[in-house]
């Protein structure tokens, strides 16, 4: 994804991101203005440390502004369209994850108290919050775009930290024991595995060379590689 050329951008409005390049946590954002004016007012705001989102301003306090970027994640022709799709993109990325992003609220309505919307706006971010399959396609296409690269060392330690001293209750215990069941093919596949060790064990019970009439020739030719293999070792070590 190109760094967006702000300078370009004053008459486009849409969805943004600001990354800090640091950890990899990511704001975002939509403006119905302007790009441009919307960076603007972000920098301004962060610059004099009093920007409204606390935890973008802690990590800008932090890192300094040379590690956070800026990015065009979708461009709207209309400005009706630009909290359905910020909503979409934030449902995609959930930014709102501590360990993730600096997104205070999920929903892009709780950002907006006091603002009027239309009714086609309105609709639109409940198409938005409730589309599913929207979600799932994008779920889908992020699974087939990182299929085989590994996660940053930062997202993995982010995610280790998250998880660390989190403890589930016996029934969600229960749902992930179901699912490894029945992924592995449950009781029909467990019937089968006992079957096979069993025969198994009557086969190496039957067929084990001492059973077979020649069991002397064979434990004989044991016998003489063993000595033969253990001559070679006095050898090499003499040697060396």
């Amino acid at each position: 994804m190109p760094k967006a050329n702000i300078s370009r951008l004053k008459n486009k409005i849409g969805v943004y991101q600001i990354l800090n390049t640091v950890n990899g946590k990511m704001y975002i954002g939509s403006t119905a203005t302007s790009f441009k004016d919307r960076w603007n007012g972000h920098k301004k705001a962060l610059e004099s440390g009093k920007h409204v989102n606390r935890y973008l301003q802690n990590a800008w306090n932090k890192y300094g502004a040379k590690y956070f970027d800026w990015y065009i994640l979708e461009t709207c022709k209309n400005k009706e369209d630009c909290l359905p799709r910020e909503q979409f993109w934030i449902d995609h990325f959930t930014p709102y994850d501590r360990t993730l992003g600096y997104n205070i609220a999920r929903s892009v309505t709780q950002n907006m108290l006091g603002v009027k919307h239309t009714e086609e706006s309105r609709a639109k971010m409940r198409i938005s919050q409730k589309g599913n399959l929207n979600r799932v396609k994008a779920t889908i296409a992020a699974a087939i775009a990182n299929k085989g690269k590994k996660r940053p060392l930062h997202v993995n330690e982010a995610v280790r930290k998250f998880q660390t001293g989190r403890k589930m209750d016996d029934a969600t215990k229960k749902k992930i024991s179901d699912a490894h069941w029945t992924k592995r093919g449950g009781e029909e596949t467990e019937e089968k595995i006992r079957n096979m060790a069993e025969k198994l064990k009557e086969s190496a019970k039957t067929n084990h060379w001492s059973k077979r009439p020649d069991a002397a020739e064979i434990a004989e030719r044991i016998w003489n590689t063993r000595r033969q293999r253990e001559a070679d070792k006095i050898k090499q070590n003499e040697a060396a």
